[in-house]
């Protein structure tokens, strides 16, 4: 299973987070965006109705009245898989939770909170020693991502 991790620093969740999303729904994979705080993914819901214009990413926080299995794109606290996504993306040093069937996951690092960085460092480690395939992305000075060693 793909380990990566985007490490932002110029950009912000839903810039970095809805190319990714695209890429994933335009593989067939439905996707699961799993933060520790339930704000965090009520304000990401409202931004990604309307990070582009020209675009329409179907998505839904779970329990808000919604079969969460039917969702391609499911927000949510829980650490349950329930819409049996190929990809997971992790907000906020949240668990990782039942990856089963998981193809990718995507660990976005917040650069500019210290806390989630040393975070992310201890869960890059735990990821490395299970065996996980890694990928670390790094924004450059021009917010284009390089992958790093």
């Amino acid at each position: 299973m793909q380990y990566w991790f985007y490490h932002l620093e110029r950009s912000s969740i839903e810039a970095a987070i809805v190319p990714l999303l695209e890429k994933c729904l335009q593989n067939d994979w439905a996707c699961l965006i799993r933060a520790q705080n339930a704000n965090t993914l009520n304000e990401l819901d409202k931004k990604i109705w309307s990070f582009k214009p020209d675009s329409w990413l179907p998505h839904a926080i779970e329990g808000e009245g919604v079969e969460a299995s039917e969702q391609p794109i499911l927000l949510t606290t829980s650490e349950e898989n329930s819409n049996f996504s190929q990809a997971f993306f992790i907000l906020e040093n949240a668990p990782l939770g039942d990856i089963d069937g998981v193809e990718r996951i995507f660990y976005l690092i917040d650069g500019n909170n210290e806390d989630l960085v040393k975070a992310a460092r201890i869960e890059y480690k735990r990821a490395k020693d299970e065996g996980f395939e890694l990928a670390y992305w790094q924004q450059n000075e021009n917010g284009k991502w390089e992958k790093k060693a």
